[in-house]
């Protein structure tokens, strides 16, 4: 039988190697997705510290529970969020 290497469980890939830059670039990648969906709305600040506390902070909270992000990770979404602020 084979196996998928690509295989997604609760979110995080199965297999994690040794260069984990790769792996976790999806979670950057939501961010950014949720937060340019939110650019054409017409947001008070208090709106967007609300979606910006409970959605874009919340993405990553299981991946980092899991394992421990590089730095690179953090700050690209760190970037993501203070674009859409």
């Amino acid at each position: 039988m084979t196996e998928s290497l690509s295989d997604k469980y609760l979110g995080l890939l199965g297999l994690i190697g040794t260069d984990r830059t790769d792996c976790f670039l999806h979670l950057i990648n939501r961010v950014r997705s949720k937060t340019k969906g939110w650019m054409e709305k017409l947001l008070s600040m208090g709106g967007k510290e609300i979606l910006t506390k409970s959605i874009a902070q919340a993405i990553p909270v299981y991946a980092m529970m899991v394992f421990i992000l590089l730095k690179i990770i953090c700050k690209g979404i760190a970037d993501a969020i203070s674009e859409f602020w």
